[in-house]
């Protein structure tokens, strides 16, 4: 029982330390104007943590089958198909999943809404995406639950809150 105590406290320091690269981050100033104002009026997380992703140079994607899956923290999230060659792999049609963002538990769960039509029943197409905590930046998970709505687990030092 001690060590598994001992364990805690170590993960919980590293989660700490982790956390307090991305504590204070401020949105960039090269951010798309969409995604300042739904930063304005989200907000960023605890300590502002969550700024940080959306400063990354880059926007988060994973490939998973067909598709590569793009998440722009603040911005939108994309479906590209991917095309597939004898000697290459170029990108093909891209549809958006959301660009409306809202946090439905802090820190841990936003909802992305908004996105393209083209589904089944009318439906629109969203996104649950789930954060916790991480070492770097990274999609872990990518799933379509129902046709048009997909989850996306985001692993990420600015979810290392200690609860």
């Amino acid at each position: 029982r001690a060590a598994a105590e001992q364990n805690s406290r170590r993960l919980a320091k590293g989660a700490d330390v982790r956390r307090a690269r991305y504590a204070g981050a401020r949105m960039p100033p090269n951010a798309s104007p969409g995604a300042r104002a739904t930063a304005a009026r989200i907000g960023g997380g605890t300590d502002n943590a969550f700024f940080a992703i959306a400063a990354a140079p880059s926007c988060l994607s994973t490939v998973r089958g067909e598709f590569e899956y793009e998440i722009c923290m603040f911005g939108e999230i994309k479906q590209i198909e991917i095309n597939r060659g004898l000697h290459h792999k170029r990108r093909g049609a891209s549809r958006l999943i959301g660009k409306q963002w809202k946090w439905t538990t802090a820190d841990t769960w936003a909802e992305v809404t908004e996105g393209n039509g083209g589904c089944p029943g009318g439906v629109v197409r969203r996104a649950l995406v789930k954060f916790s905590c991480g070492s770097e930046d990274y999609i872990s998970h990518v799933d379509e639950f129902e046709p048009c709505i997909y989850s996306f687990d985001v692993k990420t030092p600015a979810a290392c809150v200690r609860r």
